[in-house]
């Protein structure tokens, strides 16, 4: 049996879809009993003590390491989840030292690459050139590297430039953050229900978008189930709101089953990364995104087939083919796909 560490910033109960895309690849790589899950994470919620998962600090990275000894290391690549400026110097230094010194195969995960900014003021605009630095060197040290969307690994490909060919960066997709074997087609979706789900930043973004309002007249919505973390003030909403608040995953299923629309507000060209349009697309829901940009779309998507925007909503009341096409293509990447690819470099 491989013991196989996962570093993440988080796990569940936590709300962070790095966090639940962590705990459900570990999950799934455990089922066939030949992987043992350890977890090393910055943060725990109300300091639990839970078995398997040891909370480390940049000082105690490398020690918690030695002390685990394990097969495998995958690192959940998001450079501010580890430092504060997005520049984890001490992840490469010790991931680089312990690879030296014990026998031990490294995949990174990158969900994010670098933070950047046009402003002068803002620090990203002087630490770019360095956040790339140290993604490179972490393609270097690896054994394997994956991402989730297109646009992500032709940025990889860009930084590493010459020595791409020699560091091959797979594209995986993204799974669902809400597990996608809770989805039952046996349950009939409700046609004048929308979800809106997700962190407190991502749903103000649907509720404060000006063409919202026109979705849910346009869709006939009466009403919207608001899911996740932190209060919104929707006293102005046209349509009745019921707040749920964060949910445990299987009660996130319940109504995902029940709900044929869910709202999002995402950058279409990476709509591929996105947890919560993977999890909409998981759960056969016809994802309204509200950015109307016109951009290139990459990772197999098709406005119009597997989403739909502002613009084209009105072919959105065509019923079940459009969750069908929504579902095949969540088939290629779901929670037992990504997972296979990666267990073949374990």
């Amino acid at each position: 049996m491989k013991k196989v560490i996962h570093i993440s910033p988080t796990l569940p109960p936590m709300v962070n879809g790095l966090g639940d895309f962590c705990k459900i690849l570990a999950n799934n790589l455990e089922c066939d009993g030949l992987v043992e899950n350890v977890f090393l994470v910055r943060r725990v919620k109300n300091n639990q003590t839970v078995k398997h998962v040891h909370i480390f600090q940049p000082s105690t990275f490398y020690d918690i390491l030695c002390e685990q000894k394990p097969d495998v290391i995958i690192v959940h690549y998001v450079g501010y989840a580890y430092n504060r400026y997005a520049l984890p110097f001490y992840l490469i230094s010790a991931l680089r030292q312990f690879k030296q010194r014990f026998k031990c195969r490294l995949l990174v995960f990158f969900h994010e690459i670098y933070s950047w900014s046009t402003s002068l003021l803002k620090l990203p605009f002087y630490t770019e050139w360095i956040q790339r630095y140290i993604v490179r060197r972490l393609v270097t040290i690896a054994d394997k590297s994956f991402t989730n969307c297109a646009p992500y690994r032709a940025l990889l490909n860009e930084i590493m430039g010459e020595d791409q060919r020699q560091h091959m960066i797979e594209c995986t997709g993204i799974f669902s953050n809400i597990p996608d074997d809770l989805f039952n087609a046996s349950v009939s979706k409700d046609e004048k229900t929308l979800v809106v789900f997700g962190s407190l930043h991502n749903r103000q973004s649907v509720y404060r978008n000006k063409s919202f309002p026109y979705v849910l007249q346009r869709l006939d919505i009466d009403t919207i189930y608001d899911i996740g973390p932190g209060d919104i003030d929707l006293e102005d909403c046209v349509v009745r709101v019921i707040k749920k608040g964060a949910l445990p995953s299987d009660a996130v299923a319940w109504h995902f089953n029940k709900a044929k629309y869910g709202a999002l507000s995402y950058k279409p060209e990476l709509l591929g990364k996105s947890g919560i349009f993977s999890a909409y697309a998981a759960f056969g829901i016809i994802a309204i995104n509200l950015v109307d940009e016109d951009r290139p779309l990459h990772d197999d998507l098709e406005e119009g087939s597997n989403y739909f925007n502002v613009k084209s909503i009105s072919k959105a009341d065509r019923g079940p083919c459009e969750a069908d096409k929504i579902r095949e293509w969540y088939g290629t990447r779901n929670q037992r796909m990504i997972a296979a690819k990666i267990r073949m470099h374990l």
